[in-house]
């Protein structure tokens, strides 16, 4: 049967017979999974006046925790990306035309020495 993450938790053992019980002991179980992201605001296609504020969120669910990054397609051929942030919310002060373009916010976290990515 597959762990499910629901699965975690704090277990317990004690075994008896007609001789008697044995002690009580207690396993910790931590479900580890690669992070999926569960809902990114404002909506895709949303517009920002130019010169005024705007703030990109993105939340995100996995164990351990995930590490954001928020990257904005340059164009070009190869396509290029710019690192923007590493926080789950992207706040941009006194929006220009250098900020319009497509964002992208990456989670990620690693699991036994492999990272995922969502």
């Amino acid at each position: 049967m597959p762990v499910k993450r629901s699965d975690s938790g704090i277990y317990s053992c004690s075994a008896s017979n007609d001789v008697g019980q044995s002690h009580e002991l207690e396993v910790n179980i931590d479900v580890k999974y690669k992070p999926q992201i569960m809902k990114i605001s404002p909506n895709p296609g949303a517009t920002v006046t130019v010169y005024n504020s705007t703030t990109l969120t993105c939340e995100a669910e996995g164990n351990p925790p995930p590490k954001y990054s928020w990257l904005q397609k340059m164009g070009g051929d190869p396509i290029a990306w710019q690192l923007r942030g590493h926080t789950a919310s992207l706040h941009i002060q006194n929006v220009t035309y250098q900020y319009q373009g497509q964002y992208v916010c990456e989670a990620s976290n690693v699991i036994n020495g492999h990272q995922y990515k969502a």
